[in-house]
């Protein structure tokens, strides 16, 4: 007997769904990942196919295409929060006389509520790029989905609390209107009497959609997830091991006063997010410290001026300021002309969220985050500022001052105390903030925030762990190099 796969993690096996009789699991735990989604329609499947439209005299009679079939298919409407299962019209059309150049055509004008946002002939799917069980899947969205019509509605239920882009983007997920999922086999097929004149047909032949489908095109269509956020856990995404951590988001005041927002909240990324493949910033302090951590700005919610305007005059206020996040920032090279400055961009009074993440792709929590921002602000930038007024006075202890070599224009041209380098050797060394994590954390449970009674300092680490890509990884991590994701 044939082996099926497993719907999950693609491994051989016999055990199939007992109710709906299509979705195979080769275990317990893999079962028990896709019941959430699965259980959506397993009920319902074998008993739609019984459902199965015959032919109308009308699709019998269809002028010169070939009889009509329906075939089983699963609708992502925009407008309610579940799949559904639909039937399709699946019209074979030639135009030309030779029956290995004909095509198969879903066609589902007979679904009015589709045509809100779809045409009359799926003609230009999105196929996925891998093949399960020698069948494909293709995904049909209208071409002008984005601006006419609203996100679908039934993914982002599906996918709650998971985000492929920020604020300010074009859409906050890539998905709109109603989605159809269909099923084919693709084969070769020659020419039946001049082979040799003609070159070999790729035909499609569609069949009925399973619910192992349903679990392949949902991971498909999150495929873009970056982010997760929301303080209730997600049951239909499946996260593949060692691709997601925990990192940080620092808000900004108009986060925090007109969104509800924590000033320190911690969030899950993926390890493609784009921080680690744009060049926003990384604290210096941190590196110092033996943790580099990475910190993008995030686009500010393009609602906050319609919210400012509705607030009574005197209750308005700057929404883009977060001194935290510039804290981070502060450049700490003795040979600096810039130092104890944070970079002008992030340091010019328009200072949105930003997401901060260890570049070892290892977990960080807002426990960790918001003590080094304090370590920053009051140990870090405040010592800094004796050692400038030291180097104004001509020196400290006794010693003079001496010239160094500015990295940037390579002269020197810098006059520095070489107060800064022992600055660097006393404040910027890991023991030492490891000793104001302690003092930090006791004075937060003193007073009464016993949520940091767990707390750890973070520790040091700057090389990510190696992870073995799946061929849907690879596949992927080829397209982001090429700039088509």
């Amino acid at each position: 007997m044939a082996l099926d796969k497993c719907t999950i993690c693609g491994k051989a096996t016999s055990n199939k769904c007992s109710r709906c009789r299509t979705a195979a699991y080769c275990s317990g735990i893999c079962q028990k990942n896709d019941f959430a989604l699965h259980k959506l329609l397993c009920g319902q499947y074998q008993a739609f196919l019984a459902t199965r439209p015959a032919p109308t005299e009308e699709d019998i009679s269809s002028g010169d295409s070939k009889p009509i079939t329906y075939k089983a298919a699963i609708l992502f409407p925009m407008d309610s929060n579940h799949p559904k299962l639909i039937w399709l019209k699946v019209q074979v059309r030639s135009e030309y006389e030779t029956d290995c150049e004909e095509e198969e055509f879903p066609e589902y004008h007979h679904w009015e509520d589709l045509q809100k946002s779809l045409s009359d002939y799926m003609e230009w799917g999105q196929p996925m790029p891998h093949s399960r069980n020698g069948q494909d899947l293709k995904v049909y969205m209208a071409e002008t989905a984005f601006g006419a019509y609203p996100l679908t509605q039934s993914l982002l239920k599906l996918n709650a609390g998971y985000e492929a882009r920020e604020h300010g983007s074009l859409a906050a997920a890539p998905w709109a209107g109603n989605l159809v999922l269909v099923n084919f086999t693709t084969s070769i097929v020659e020419h039946p009497t001049e082979p040799e004149c003609y070159d070999p047909a790729e035909k499609e032949v569609h069949n009925d959609v399973n619910l192992a489908d349903l679990r392949y095109a949902f991971d498909y269509l999150t495929r873009r997830n970056y982010i997760f956020e929301s303080d209730k856990p997600n049951p239909y995404v499946i996260r593949n091991p060692g691709r997601w951590f925990k990192a940080v988001k620092i808000s900004c005041d108009g986060d925090i006063k007109l969104d509800g927002k924590k000033k320190f909240a911690e969030v899950s990324i993926h390890r493609h997010h784009p921080i680690f493949r744009h060049d926003d910033g990384e604290s210096g302090i941190s590196k110092h410290l033996g943790f580099p951590l990475l910190v993008k700005r995030i686009p500010p919610n393009p609602d906050w001026p319609d919210k400012m305007m509705r607030l009574p005059r005197s209750q308005r206020f700057h929404p883009y300021e977060n001194h935290a996040a510039v804290s981070l920032m502060v450049n700490v090279d003795v040979a600096s002309k810039h130092w104890r400055f944070a970079p002008e961009i992030w340091d010019k009074g328009a200072d949105p969220m930003v997401l901060v993440a260890r570049k070892d792709m290892k977990d960080l929590t807002a426990h960790q985050v918001e003590a080094l921002v304090y370590y920053c602000q009051h140990e870090v930038q405040w010592n800094m500022g004796v050692v400038t007024e030291r180097e104004m006075e001509g020196g400290s202890d006794g010693e003079d001052i001496y010239w160094v070599i500015d990295k940037e224009t390579g002269e020197p041209r810098i006059p520095c105390d070489k107060t800064r380098q022992k600055f660097l050797d006393k404040y910027l060394v890991f023991n030492k903030f490891a000793e104001y994590f302690k003092e930090f954390k006791q004075k937060k449970i003193a007073d009464g925030d016993a949520a940091w009674a767990a707390a750890v300092v973070s520790p040091q680490g700057s090389v990510p762990d190696e992870i073995e890509e799946t061929k849907e990884e690879e596949y992927e991590s080829m397209l982001r190099m090429m700039g088509a994701l």
